[in-house]
């Protein structure tokens, strides 16, 4: 029964460690994406004849709507980047947690 607690313990880490860099990685993707809408828009601000006239787009100009998507991109890549590593199996009684430094991608204690 023991070794079944330890294998478990072992697969919960690796869980985790794995769900920390996966929203890490999901952070830094959706940074590409908010450079690329951000590009796209100066491009289609800067050449309107080059983009599509047809374009079906909420606001009237293709530019306004792929600002706001860049714009929105970006925040939820600061907030996937920003927040502070999911790690449950780590944490201790009251507020030492906190105090304690954790590597960026994985949460593990330095």
């Amino acid at each position: 029964m023991a070794n079944k607690t330890v294998r478990w313990r072992r697969l919960e880490r690796l869980h985790l460690r794995l769900l920390n860099i996966f929203a890490r990685v999901f952070g830094l993707s959706a940074v590409v994406v908010a450079i690329g809408f951000t590009a796209w828009a100066v491009y289609s601000f800067a050449q309107p004849d080059a983009v599509v006239e047809d374009m079906l787009t909420l606001s009237g100009h293709s530019s306004i709507d792929f600002l706001g998507a860049g714009i929105f991109c970006l925040v939820v890549a600061i907030l996937f980047l920003k927040v502070r590593p999911y790690r449950p199996d780590l944490s201790r009684a009251g507020d030492a947690d906190r105090k304690r430094e954790h590597t960026w991608w994985t949460g593990e204690p330095r």
